[in-house]
């Protein structure tokens, strides 16, 4: 049952992010634009997929999405009054190069309750040199601009994702940057190239994960004086741990989750969209018979057959099958990196919780719950 919705509004962007896995932005085609027809359709099909799913979330996706804000204004509330309507929860998320996140912007997000990830690569040399626009130009200092004022004036509540490459493979001091930018929560993934100007090579995989334990030891740091650091990475892991629920699958793409391309094409991964070898329909002819149920039957767990002696496995639901398409051509190929990258953050997940247990047994819902309660008061 489908669950969450990735809509491209926007196959264009104002940045030219030297790694995009999405050729500026554009998936391969002419710059463009979702008209509310399509996006209409989207909707349509979502809901109709979903069914009985009491809990819906939409992710507005690019390129830039806010080049398109006229359409995510309509998208919001048109699928709010739905969800309203059926009596379903329902999530909202932007993901963006905050480059166009204006006050006035801001103000809806807010008011709309949208939650917004913003993608920034760390100290001002790390992300100029890989996130300029289009004329060449740095973007740190306009993005973190926009972002104080937000975070001043508006209140508004900031997560972080950061690609991490060859050009500078130090997790720890990106993740440590974000967070005091202000973000609530920060990720860091290592970039999808093939391209060796930025895909991590052995040594920076070393120095990657020495991050990451750096990172855990600020964790259970800040955990043993009740506070929460929001590393988002380690508190996933540590969330699975604390329900006791690893996946069947590697994540929600194709599985819960469906996206659609500025045409209303469909695929399985917004990272696919354009190859056609993984086009699973359109939004007016709905998705094409088969395609998604070979595609949930190949992509279980049980059937990676490489897995079937890891002890984590049930955790990690095996490899990302884009980066089995960007390294092998194979949307079910395993990749080496990306096992190593779970098995690393499930172990130190484990690590941690065991070394916190002295806490009691819920110390982590406790965190967040002292988290949200000193939010709310800072945000009155």
């Amino acid at each position: 049952m489908l669950s969450q919705l990735c809509l491209l509004i926007a196959q264009d962007c104002n940045l030219r992010c030297r790694y995009c896995y999405a050729g500026d932005g554009c998936y391969g085609a002419a710059p463009s634009l979702m008209t509310w027809e399509v996006a209409q359709a989207a909707l349509d099909l979502f809901l109709r997929e979903a069914g009985d799913a009491d809990h819906l979330s939409l992710l507005f996706f690019g390129g830039e999405p806010l080049l398109n804000f006229p359409l995510l204004r309509q998208v919001a509330e048109s699928l709010e009054e739905r969800a309203k309507q059926a009596g379903k929860r329902l999530d909202l998320i932007v993901s963006t190069n905050a480059t166009l996140l204006t006050p006035e912007v801001a103000a809806y997000l807010l008011d709309h309750h949208i939650e917004v990830l913003v993608s920034l690569d760390g100290p001002i040399e790390v992300h100029d040199l890989l996130r300029p626009d289009a004329s060449g130009k740095g973007t740190y200092e306009r993005v973190v601009g926009n972002l104080r004022t937000l975070l001043d004036e508006h209140k508004l509540e900031l997560n972080a994702v950061a690609t991490i490459t060859h050009q500078f493979p130090q997790t720890e001091a990106v993740i440590t940057h974000l967070l005091d930018l202000g973000f609530r929560r920060a990720w860091a993934r290592p970039v999808a190239s093939p391209d060796p100007q930025y895909a991590l090579d052995g040594q920076d995989w070393d120095t990657y994960f020495a991050g990451y334990r750096a990172l855990a030891e600020r964790f259970y740091a800040e955990a043993e004086q009740g506070r929460l650091f929001g590393w988002a990475t380690l508190i996933h892991r540590l969330q699975q741990l604390e329900h006791n629920e690893g996946p069947h699958y590697r994540c929600a793409a194709g599985t819960r989750q469906i996206s659609v391309a500025v045409n209303g094409t469909l695929y399985p991964c917004h990272r696919l969209v354009g190859d056609e070898r993984y086009r699973w329909g359109d939004v007016f002819s709905g998705l094409e018979p088969g395609k998604r149920e070979e595609f949930l039957a190949r992509a279980q767990l049980d059937q990676r057959t490489i897995c079937g002696d890891c002890d984590l496995a049930t955790w990690c639901g095996g490899s990302c099958s884009y980066l089995g398409v960007t390294e092998s051509d194979d949307l079910f190929a395993h990749s080496a990196s990306d096992c190593r990258r779970s098995r690393t953050e499930l172990e130190l997940a484990r690590e941690v919780r065991e070394r916190l247990s002295h806490l009691g047994r819920h110390w982590l819902p406790k965190l967040l719950l002292n988290e949200e309660l000193t939010r709310t008061a800072y945000a009155r």
